[in-house]
């Protein structure tokens, strides 16, 4: 029976090293699925990120010409906003003259023109309204000519034609246009 025992012994070893081998290949084979299933997710991650950054591109490039459109829809509409508030204001100019702080800036805003002409002779061309009270302001310094076409106020014109200082409140309002617009714009974006 030795030799039965020896047969025996041996098979049981036998086995048990295929066993061994079989753990160790299937460990093996367990680690290479690991490491090629983490491959496959680093791709699978790489290409979803690069498919959503298409994606959003894509999204951004047909937005793109509506958000533009869209704008200049609420700039063209500011801007109709501010041209009518300039009108209103345009239209309402003649009444400032009569008002109170118009009238105690008046004898300096006719100083600041007349300094401008210097020694020059000068004719005053004034609104119908304000040609009495710049008449005794100047006292005499200039010749004033009542002129409903001049606009709310008055232009000192040198008798040459040389230079003409404006002084009407559409001037004015012309050389503030562009810090009310501003201000209207941004009491509009306040309001909304």
């Amino acid at each position: 029976m030795p030799l039965e025992t020896l047969i025996a012994t041996l098979a049981g070893e036998a086995d048990a090293e295929a066993a061994g081998e079989l753990a160790r290949a299937r460990a093996e084979a367990d680690a290479i699925a690991a490491a090629a299933a983490e491959r496959i997710g680093r791709r699978r991650a790489a290409v979803l990120d690069t498919l959503e950054r298409e994606r959003r591109t894509e999204v951004e490039r047909r937005l793109l010409h509506p958000r533009r459109e869209a704008r200049r829809l609420v700039l063209e509409a500011r801007h109709a906003l501010v041209q009518r508030v300039f009108a209103a204001a345009r239209n309402r100019l003649s009444e400032a003259l009569d008002s109170a702080a118009y009238r105690t800036t008046l004898q300096g805003r006719l100083e600041e023109a007349l300094a401008c002409v210097g020694d020059r002779p000068v004719t005053l061309r004034s609104y119908p309204r304000l040609t009495g009270e710049i008449e005794r302001l100047i006292a005499q310094r200039a010749r004033v000519v009542e002129d409903p076409a001049v606009g709310a106020g008055f232009k000192a014109v040198t008798d040459d034609g040389t230079l003409e200082v404006d002084g009407t409140l559409e001037a004015r309002l012309h050389g503030l246009a562009a810090v009310l617009s501003l201000e209207i714009v941004g009491r509009i974006e306040q309001a909304t």
